[in-house]
């Protein structure tokens, strides 16, 4: 049994380094022509390619914009311009959700997730960071990880705190 957790724990703490490792390979990587600069009334339309919904204020000109991300049930600002890249973990039931400088994973099955992930990690307690109260906790690497769960979804948040200030929970379709 413990044999199980200890192996357990090795492939998601491989899978955290993978996905911060992937996301800092795409940062170096990434030049001026893989983003994609919102110009016009194309800032208001919904791209079919995507799920992300700019719901931008017309009356200024923001320097962030919030995505809705319907399918996995929240917003977030993002600085205006910026792609988000997401694929689907290849073991695990999440996503990696790209963000500037972050990262988050989107959970479909909770349980399974702190079970198999959380439970490598101390957690340190709660913080409200904007609307939304997140679990805190470290992994032995010293890696903070930010959790919320709402029913059997979760989001895990690694990286710029400050992104987490406009995270919302806004439900699914």
């Amino acid at each position: 049994m413990q044999n199980k957790n200890i192996t357990a724990t090795i492939i998601i703490l491989l899978i955290i380094i993978a996905g911060v490792l992937i996301f800092i390979a795409t940062k170096k990587s990434a030049t001026n022509s893989d983003y994609q600069i919102l110009v016009g009334d194309t800032a208001n339309e919904k791209d079919t390619d995507d799920s992300y919904t700019n719901i931008e204020d017309e009356e200024t000109e923001p320097e962030s914009t919030t995505y809705t991300y319907e399918n996995h049930g929240f917003t977030i600002e993002l600085p205006k311009g910026y792609v988000v890249n997401e694929e689907q973990a290849e073991t695990g039931p999440s996503y990696l959700i790209y963000l500037p400088n972050s990262f988050l994973t989107y959970v479909t099955n909770a349980v399974w997730w702190e079970q198999n992930n959380l439970n490598s990690s101390f957690k340190t307690g709660e913080q409200k960071i904007g609307v939304t109260t997140f679990q805190v906790y470290i992994f032995p690497d010293g890696l903070t990880s930010y959790w919320y769960k709402q029913g059997d979804v979760g989001y895990e948040f690694v990286g710029d705190i400050e992104l987490l200030k406009t995270f919302k929970f806004v439900g699914w379709n």
